[in-house]
């Protein structure tokens, strides 16, 4: 945490306290108690402008790169998307900026599904079916109205569990298995 501090401190921000981070969730599956801790910082309290040089500082203390080359070896490049849809592969919506549509207005999340689909348009790939797999799990009931009117075939929650004859028809709200499960 004292890195974190060093980092805010740097930027001219306040430095943490405990009261700040009581707040944070720290229970996970996956994830130690100061992991979730810098999650719910990246996630939920910092300002983007402030996340992101607090991201960029990280990365070139810890990783020695930028946040723009690391990326181009961790995450699919179009290409990549092109063949994989090419062969069969389907992709769906995450969101654009992988931001919490539950805590967006209509307005911002009617953009978070449309700058996605238009992605994919851009660069070939079929969005006839497509579906979406809620960023972080979060929607509310205007994100549904928004999937209906915009004729998304269906949408996954963090809801574990198998889509069964007992909630096929919630095309919606679908439970799944996170990746991580079969790690």
């Amino acid at each position: 945490m004292s890195e974190i501090n060093l980092i805010l401190i740097s930027l001219g921000e306040p430095a943490l306290n405990a009261m700040n981070l009581k707040k944070i969730n720290v229970k996970s599956l996956y994830d130690d108690p100061e992991t979730m801790i810098i999650k719910g910082l990246l996630q939920f309290f910092l300002k983007k402008d402030i996340r992101k040089k607090v991201l960029d500082l990280l990365f070139e203390r810890i990783i020695n790169k930028n946040t723009k080359d690391f990326s181009k070896e961790l995450y699919l490049n179009t290409d990549e998307i092109r063949e994989m849809s090419f062969k069969n592969m389907s992709f769906g919506s995450h969101g654009y900026d992988h931001l919490r549509w539950g805590n967006l207005s209509r307005k911002n999340q009617e953009e978070e599904i449309d700058k996605s689909i238009n992605f994919y348009n851009k660069i070939g790939i079929n969005t006839q079916n497509i579906s979406v797999c809620y960023p972080h799990g979060s929607f509310n009931a205007t994100s549904l109205k928004i999937l209906k009117k915009k004729k998304i075939s269906f949408a996954l929650t963090t809801k574990v569990g198998c889509v069964n004859k007992t909630n096929i028809e919630k095309v919606y709200t679908l439970p799944r298995y996170d990746t991580n499960y079969f790690t």
